[in-house]
């Protein structure tokens, strides 16, 4: 063995630890609170610490992790450590409070004419010498990567770009041309809002104002801030709150309703659980004696509460045929809602009646014309 026979008696811990030289140690990393136990123990049993390192590595060649992890006791405990100095293999000693006072600057006058105990001034010229020669690395890797970025970038045959014919604008691509064009030399008049005059370069960008944001356009909505997601989530953004336009009947859509009430019709708790109905998009509690005023996020937290709070449990929406036809029957379902919250149960000749699915499925569909005799109309459209 290089460092020497070893008492068979001793309690001689033994820690293997793989650490890049150019990267500190983790604060509160295993290899840390390890070594951090020993030097407690040598500090509370008024011992030495001898820290037979075997091998150049990120805790003997990186000037942070050496000094954050043994300061707080290299005035405290006798703190030696032996690491290979040289290539015959033996280990040489250096005394860890020297070389962080070098390395911290505590020392004055010139490196040369310090007086160190033992190997500690050749374990110092190895640290800096390594240092060094690393940060040389460094530097030369990225003025590698600066010349070599582009070694394998297919060469573009338009020169330097895409050159706009009508001005001296070069554009990285074909399509970033086309947009330029649009934007720039377009004939005819700018794209302007039909109802607040505003004038735009493109005229999609006209169309998504006058269709979201335009706030003079009639039965204009806003819709509300966008929310951060919770710390934790996989998204970066949480849900958008859900907003449909006000009814034209005068009572607020159901999306516009911001607090529970009881003239929301209670869901039956004793059906079994097939005829048990949540209409999809559902935010409010209506499960009987519950006094949850505030709305969910979702219709899947609903679906929570209802688990958690009432052990209660629906179907799941599966939408299999007819998808078109089962939106129809959740939109009515949600106006029907929306009727009961603002006229109130006891007023069932303004409220109507809770929708039926089946009356939404049976509905007749246009049969396509045979021979000639007459024009194929598909259901939803209408013929002139």
């Amino acid at each position: 063995m290089h460092y020497g026979p070893l008492n068979a008696g001793d309690n001689i811990p033994f820690l293997t630890f793989i650490q890049g030289s150019n990267k500190a140690f983790p604060r509160d990393g295993t290899t840390v609170r390890h070594i951090r136990d020993i030097l407690e123990h040598g500090r509370q049993t008024n011992r030495a610490v001898v820290l037979a390192v075997n091998g150049w590595d990120g805790l003997t060649t990186n000037s942070v992790a050496l000094v954050s992890l043994f300061s707080a006791y290299a005035d405290k405990i006798p703190l030696i450590m032996r690491v290979f100095l040289g290539g015959q293999g033996i280990f040489r000693e250096a005394s860890v409070k020297h070389v962080l006072m070098v390395l911290s600057g505590e020392y004055e006058g010139e490196y040369e004419d310090l007086a160190l105990p033992n190997s500690t001034r050749d374990f110092i010229s190895k640290f800096q010498a390594i240092a060094a020669i690393k940060t040389q690395a460094s530097i030369n890797a990225a003025e590698l990567r600066a010349e070599s970025a582009n070694r394998n970038r297919v060469p573009d045959i338009h020169g330097n770009g895409w050159a706009c014919p009508d001005c001296d604008d070069v554009l990285p691509t074909s399509e970033r041309l086309c947009d330029h064009k649009h934007k720039h030399h377009s004939p005819g008049p700018a794209p302007a809002c039909q109802f607040c005059a505003m004038v735009f370069k493109r005229k999609d960008h006209r169309d998504r104002h006058e269709k979201e944001t335009c706030k003079r356009r009639p039965g204009f909505v806003a819709l509300p801030p966008k929310r951060h997601a919770p710390r934790g989530s996989k998204s970066k953004s949480a849900k958008r709150a859900r907003v449909a336009v006000g009814s034209d009947n005068s009572y607020p859509a159901y999306f516009q309703i911001e607090k529970n009430t009881l003239n929301f019709p209670r869901v039956d708790s004793d059906v079994p659980k097939e005829q048990r109905l949540v209409y999809k998009w559902e935010v409010f509690c209506r499960f009987p004696g519950c006094c949850w005023k505030t709305k969910f996020s979702d219709d899947s937290k609903l679906r929570t509460h209802y688990e958690n709070a009432h052990s209660w449990d629906y179907l799941a929406k599966d939408p299999g045929e007819g998808v078109k036809a089962k939106r129809e029957y959740e939109a009515a379902g949600a106006d029907y809602l929306a009727r009961c919250a603002h006229y109130g149960l006891a007023r069932p000749e303004l409220i109507g009646s809770p929708p039926l699915l089946s009356d939404f499925l049976d509905k007749p569909k246009t049969e396509p014309a045979k021979n000639g005799g007459g024009t194929a109309v598909d259901e939803g459209m209408s013929a002139g």
